[in-house]
């Protein structure tokens, strides 16, 4: 159940932007990296929706072969009709997040730490 919950909020997340509040993009990239980040943070929580499928169903059947990951959620994808269309939309999403791996480690924003906290707490910590 976790991992088709992980896979829902990786669909919210990139639906509802929620990754913009880590990252400052510039105006000129916004569009294109809002795609990416949708397309590649949707296409990940699809295939985990899948595979955490798998397991509740593994679990159902009280079978754990059964049980599979990432690679069976995606030949599984792959046999459906139009599978190889699938696939190679489930693959381009794949890449698609890779991208967004790097967009976040571009753009993100990352706050220094109050130095009064700091010292407060090291404070309390040596007392």
């Amino acid at each position: 159940m976790a991992i088709v919950g992980a896979g829902a909020a990786q669909i919210v997340k990139g639906v509802g932007h929620g990754y913009r509040k880590y990252l400052e993009i510039p105006d000129t990239a916004r569009t294109a990296v809002d795609w990416i980040c949708l397309y590649g943070l949707a296409a990940r929580g699809v295939v985990f929706i899948i595979t955490g499928m798998f397991f509740i169903y593994a679990a159902f059947t009280v079978d754990p072969s059964q049980a599979g990951g990432i690679s069976e959620a995606l030949s599984w994808v792959r046999q459906l009709p139009f599978g190889a269309g699938h696939y190679a939309i489930a693959a381009v999403g794949l890449l698609a997040f890779g991208i967004y791996g790097f967009v976040e480690a571009a753009y993100r924003r990352i706050r220094p730490p109050a130095v009064a906290a700091m010292a407060i707490s090291y404070k309390r910590s040596i007392a």
